[in-house]
Protein backbone atom coordinates (compact mmCIF):
# COMPACT_ATOMS: atom_id res chain seq x y z
CA UNK A 1 0.00 0.00 0.00
CA UNK A 2 1.28 3.14 -1.01
CA UNK A 3 1.02 6.03 1.79
CA UNK A 4 1.27 9.07 -0.68
CA UNK A 5 0.80 10.17 -3.88
CA UNK A 6 4.41 10.77 -4.91
CA UNK A 7 6.91 7.81 -6.47
CA UNK A 8 10.47 7.51 -6.88
CA UNK A 9 9.90 9.20 -10.63
CA UNK A 10 7.64 12.10 -9.37
CA UNK A 11 3.81 12.49 -9.14
CA UNK A 12 2.16 9.38 -10.50
CA UNK A 13 -1.95 9.28 -11.70
CA UNK A 14 -4.46 8.09 -9.60
CA UNK A 15 -5.37 4.67 -11.11
CA UNK A 16 -6.04 2.56 -8.55
CA UNK A 17 -9.10 1.65 -6.06
CA UNK A 18 -6.19 0.95 -3.00
CA UNK A 19 -5.30 5.18 -3.42
CA UNK A 20 -8.77 6.38 -4.01
CA UNK A 21 -9.66 4.27 -0.69
CA UNK A 22 -6.40 5.80 1.53
CA UNK A 23 -7.85 9.22 0.30
CA UNK A 24 -11.02 8.42 1.64
CA UNK A 25 -9.90 6.83 5.03
CA UNK A 26 -7.44 9.75 5.88
CA UNK A 27 -10.35 12.80 5.26
CA UNK A 28 -13.01 10.39 6.81
CA UNK A 29 -10.68 10.17 9.69
CA UNK A 30 -10.52 14.09 9.30
CA UNK A 31 -13.35 14.85 9.36
CA UNK A 32 -14.80 12.71 12.41
CA UNK A 33 -12.15 14.25 14.40
CA UNK A 34 -13.37 17.76 13.80
CA UNK A 35 -16.63 16.88 14.54
CA UNK A 36 -16.13 15.47 17.81
CA UNK A 37 -14.09 18.29 18.74
CA UNK A 38 -16.41 20.95 17.45
CA UNK A 39 -19.40 18.96 19.31
CA UNK A 40 -17.96 18.51 22.74
CA UNK A 41 -16.72 22.55 22.57
CA UNK A 42 -19.52 24.13 21.12
CA UNK A 43 -23.59 24.22 20.07
CA UNK A 44 -23.55 23.50 16.74
CA UNK A 45 -24.33 26.05 13.70
CA UNK A 46 -23.52 25.85 10.37
CA UNK A 47 -21.86 29.02 9.79
CA UNK A 48 -19.77 27.96 13.37
CA UNK A 49 -18.92 24.38 12.05
CA UNK A 50 -17.62 25.70 8.44
CA UNK A 51 -15.40 28.13 10.65
CA UNK A 52 -13.88 24.99 12.37
CA UNK A 53 -13.45 22.79 9.90
CA UNK A 54 -11.79 25.88 7.66
CA UNK A 55 -9.40 26.70 10.25
CA UNK A 56 -8.43 23.24 11.48
CA UNK A 57 -8.74 20.91 8.41
CA UNK A 58 -5.13 22.15 6.89
CA UNK A 59 -3.54 21.33 9.96
CA UNK A 60 -4.55 17.56 10.04
CA UNK A 61 -3.48 17.51 6.07
CA UNK A 62 -0.33 18.98 7.19
CA UNK A 63 0.46 15.62 9.36
CA UNK A 64 -1.52 13.48 6.70
CA UNK A 65 0.27 11.26 4.14
CA UNK A 66 -1.92 13.14 1.08
CA UNK A 67 0.13 14.94 -0.85
CA UNK A 68 -2.79 17.21 -2.36
CA UNK A 69 -4.18 20.94 -1.84
CA UNK A 70 -7.87 21.13 -0.34
CA UNK A 71 -10.65 23.60 -1.68
CA UNK A 72 -13.15 24.39 0.03
CA UNK A 73 -16.92 25.15 -0.98
CA UNK A 74 -18.32 28.62 -2.01
CA UNK A 75 -21.07 30.02 -3.39
CA UNK A 76 -21.89 29.78 -7.14
CA UNK A 77 -19.77 33.04 -8.90
CA UNK A 78 -17.32 33.33 -6.26
CA UNK A 79 -13.40 32.79 -6.81
CA UNK A 80 -11.82 30.53 -4.44
CA UNK A 81 -9.09 32.82 -3.67
CA UNK A 82 -11.70 35.95 -2.77
CA UNK A 83 -14.43 34.20 -0.50
CA UNK A 84 -17.25 36.01 0.71
CA UNK A 85 -17.04 36.58 4.52
CA UNK A 86 -19.41 37.87 7.10
CA UNK A 87 -18.38 38.34 10.60
CA UNK A 88 -14.98 37.09 9.81
CA UNK A 89 -16.57 33.98 9.18
CA UNK A 90 -15.81 32.34 5.39
CA UNK A 91 -18.86 31.14 3.90
CA UNK A 92 -20.30 28.24 2.00
CA UNK A 93 -17.52 25.93 3.03
CA UNK A 94 -19.07 22.94 4.03
CA UNK A 95 -17.89 19.47 2.14
CA UNK A 96 -14.03 18.81 1.52
CA UNK A 97 -12.61 18.87 -2.12
CA UNK A 98 -9.55 17.30 -2.82
CA UNK A 99 -7.25 18.82 -6.09
CA UNK A 100 -4.90 16.13 -7.41
CA UNK A 101 -2.19 17.13 -9.97
CA UNK A 102 -2.65 14.33 -12.45
CA UNK A 103 -4.23 13.92 -16.08
CA UNK A 104 -6.03 10.86 -16.41
CA UNK A 105 -9.05 10.40 -13.84
CA UNK A 106 -11.47 8.25 -16.25
CA UNK A 107 -14.77 7.93 -13.87
CA UNK A 108 -17.74 10.39 -11.76
CA UNK A 109 -19.40 8.81 -9.04
CA UNK A 110 -22.88 9.95 -8.59
CA UNK A 111 -25.20 9.93 -5.54
CA UNK A 112 -26.50 6.68 -6.96
CA UNK A 113 -23.39 4.79 -7.02
CA UNK A 114 -23.26 4.72 -10.64
CA UNK A 115 -19.68 5.60 -12.39
CA UNK A 116 -19.67 7.44 -15.51
CA UNK A 117 -17.37 8.51 -17.75
CA UNK A 118 -16.95 12.11 -17.88
CA UNK A 119 -14.45 14.35 -19.57
CA UNK A 120 -14.40 18.00 -19.42
CA UNK A 121 -11.64 20.74 -20.77
CA UNK A 122 -8.97 18.01 -19.23
CA UNK A 123 -10.59 17.19 -15.77
CA UNK A 124 -12.61 14.46 -14.32
CA UNK A 125 -13.94 13.55 -10.89
CA UNK A 126 -14.96 11.01 -8.76
CA UNK A 127 -16.96 11.90 -6.37
CA UNK A 128 -17.40 10.21 -2.44
CA UNK A 129 -20.94 10.90 0.36
CA UNK A 130 -20.32 10.27 3.39
CA UNK A 131 -22.36 10.79 6.72
CA UNK A 132 -20.57 11.43 9.79
CA UNK A 133 -20.76 9.39 12.97
CA UNK A 134 -21.14 12.27 15.19
CA UNK A 135 -24.79 13.10 15.70
CA UNK A 136 -25.54 16.68 14.61
CA UNK A 137 -22.33 16.92 12.12
CA UNK A 138 -23.85 17.29 8.55
CA UNK A 139 -23.10 14.64 5.74
CA UNK A 140 -20.00 15.70 3.90
CA UNK A 141 -18.93 15.33 -0.16
CA UNK A 142 -15.57 14.66 -1.05
CA UNK A 143 -14.59 14.92 -4.83
CA UNK A 144 -11.50 13.76 -6.15
CA UNK A 145 -10.81 15.78 -8.74
CA UNK A 146 -7.56 15.49 -11.84
CA UNK A 147 -6.01 18.65 -12.89
CA UNK A 148 -4.31 19.06 -15.91
CA UNK A 149 -1.47 21.02 -14.75
CA UNK A 150 -1.97 23.46 -17.52
CA UNK A 151 -5.18 24.65 -16.02
CA UNK A 152 -5.69 27.59 -13.79
CA UNK A 153 -8.13 28.67 -10.59
CA UNK A 154 -10.36 29.77 -12.76
CA UNK A 155 -11.18 26.30 -14.36
CA UNK A 156 -11.56 25.44 -10.85
CA UNK A 157 -14.87 27.07 -9.87
CA UNK A 158 -16.19 25.24 -12.68
CA UNK A 159 -16.15 22.57 -9.58
CA UNK A 160 -17.30 24.82 -6.74
CA UNK A 161 -21.08 25.01 -6.62
CA UNK A 162 -23.82 25.33 -4.44
CA UNK A 163 -24.50 25.24 -0.21
CA UNK A 164 -26.26 24.02 2.23
CA UNK A 165 -28.79 21.88 -0.27
CA UNK A 166 -26.98 18.74 -0.73
CA UNK A 167 -25.55 18.79 2.18
CA UNK A 168 -29.18 18.51 3.68
CA UNK A 169 -29.99 16.04 0.95
CA UNK A 170 -26.98 14.02 1.56
CA UNK A 171 -27.81 13.83 5.53
CA UNK A 172 -29.80 10.90 5.38
CA UNK A 173 -27.90 9.04 1.72
CA UNK A 174 -26.54 6.59 4.49
CA UNK A 175 -30.25 5.38 5.18
CA UNK A 176 -31.64 5.14 1.28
Amino acid sequence: MIDTLKADAGIFPLYTLEQVQHIVRVFTTIYNELSESFVSLYPYSDKAFARYVYEHVNELLSISTLQVKAVYRVKDGESIDHKQRIDGVVDDILGVRVLVDCEKWTGLRDVDGEVKKVINDGMTEERYYFKAPVVGVPAWELQVIMLNSDLDDTAIKEFVHGHHDLMQLLANYDKK
